[in-house]
């Protein structure tokens, strides 16, 4: 009893410190890190232009017709680059291109007249939130002044969602952006799937490895493994699944025709990884009497 009413108390006092703690701006929550700042300080009268920007804007709402889903820039020492998002059905839009002085004071005239100055200093953000209505910005002008917005989650102040719209657009229009230049995402292809052959040649000997993958599976798994040489001839069908980033090939069973019948079920007949774009394989039990498990590059 003395047990539990000790656990209990723990329990309490981890839940009453998810909020009890204050550094500064920032508040510790449960499930994330609060900045919660809603003092502004307008920027007023600004005669310079800017001489960096960085921005990242999300927003569901937007997307459809000229709105994208989301725009990501920066302009630093002379240089404009981002990306414009349709939808998550599309390629983005890349832009990347030098800015003169006639862009520079075109993004600058951009950044005054949308009204987002009025908001400086606005930081409202919770960690760990999918993105659904984020924005964040920070810029520099040629006359000293500094601007930095940041919020998510839709935790924006009354009137801004028109500023940041304006400007969004704007940026569009200077970039030449169009939805019609964002061409259809390609279905995702599985680089694994298919036929991977290997070749194990050391000492004099030589071992033929094939690992193919097939698009789909199911109980009888989506694999099949051949390995055939001076260390003899295994048939395993396999369930090949993606284990930190390479294929791992569970053993099931043995073909009718395999030579060796020893391999035990659930060890693994090889691991084949992909770096820089070439396929490597790690041989196990395909070849249990191999003597070098180095990796063998696919030919």
């Amino acid at each position: 009893m003395k047990h539990l009413f000790f656990l209990l108390t723990l329990i309490l006092l981890f839940l009453n410190s998810c909020d009890m703690f204050i550094f500064g701006q920032d508040r510790t929550v449960c499930g994330g890190v609060v900045r919660d700042v809603r003092k502004i300080k307008p920027l007023e009268n600004i005669k310079g232009s800017v001489t960096y920007l960085s921005f990242e804007v999300f927003n569901r709402e937007w997307m459809g017709g000229e709105k994208p889903l989301s725009v990501e820039g920066m302009l630093s020492e002379g240089h404009f680059g981002g990306n414009v998002a349709r939808d998550e059905e599309h390629e983005s839009f890349k832009f990347d291109f030098d800015a003169d002085d006639t862009f520079i004071k075109k993004i600058s005239n951009a950044l005054k007249e949308s009204g987002m100055l009025e908001f400086n200093n606005w930081n409202v953000k919770v960690a760990g939130l999918p993105p659904t209505d984020d924005f964040y910005i920070s810029a520099k002008f040629s006359t000293g002044e500094s601007l930095y917005i940041n919020f998510n989650g839709g935790r924006s102040p009354v009137g801004f969602s028109e500023c940041a719209l304006n400007f969004v657009m704007s940026v569009c229009r200077m970039v030449d952006y169009d939805p019609e230049k964002c061409p259809k995402l390609k279905p995702y292809v599985n680089p694994y799937v298919g036929t991977h052959n290997f070749v194990y040649q050391k000492s004099g000997k030589t071992q033929h490895f094939t690992f193919i993958v097939e698009p789909t599976g199911g109980d009888d798994g989506n694999s099949e493994v051949i390995s055939d040489g001076d260390f003899g001839y295994v048939h395993l069908r396999c369930a090949a699944n993606k284990v930190s980033g390479k294929y791992h090939f569970d053993v099931l069973r043995h073909y009718d025709d395999s030579g060796l019948t020893q391999v035990q079920k659930n060890s693994l007949a090889g691991i084949i990884s992909l770096k820089n774009g070439d396929f490597y394989l790690e041989p196990l039990q395909a070849a249990p009497d191999l003597p070098d498990r180095s990796l063998i590059k696919q030919e």
